[in-house]
């Protein structure tokens, strides 16, 4: 194989990726995004900010961000190793 075949390889290649990526955002788009369980979710991720915001200690305020970030970057490092895993 000469360098001009797999340069034209490569490209086939990428533009099966980017066909790919615009099927999954079209398919999401009209079978995800504003349906019950999207905005369930959107819901699970705000409500229990309004919740801490109302109702923490606001003499641990410090304390209780420290201990978030802290389980933000523990988590997101187990999630990442599970996809380097295959999990």
């Amino acid at each position: 194989m000469d360098e001009n075949q797999i340069h034209h390889a490569i490209e086939q290649a990428y533009q099966l990726i980017v066909e790919a990526h615009r099927n999954m955002t079209d398919i999401w788009r009209t079978h995800v995004l504003f349906t019950r369980q999207w905005w369930f979710g959107v819901g699970l991720s705000i409500c229990p900010w309004l919740f801490w915001i109302g109702f923490r200690d606001k003499r641990a305020t410090g304390q209780f961000l420290l201990s978030g970030f802290m389980m933000i970057i523990v988590s997101s490092w187990l999630d990442q190793l599970g996809i380097a895993m295959g999990l």
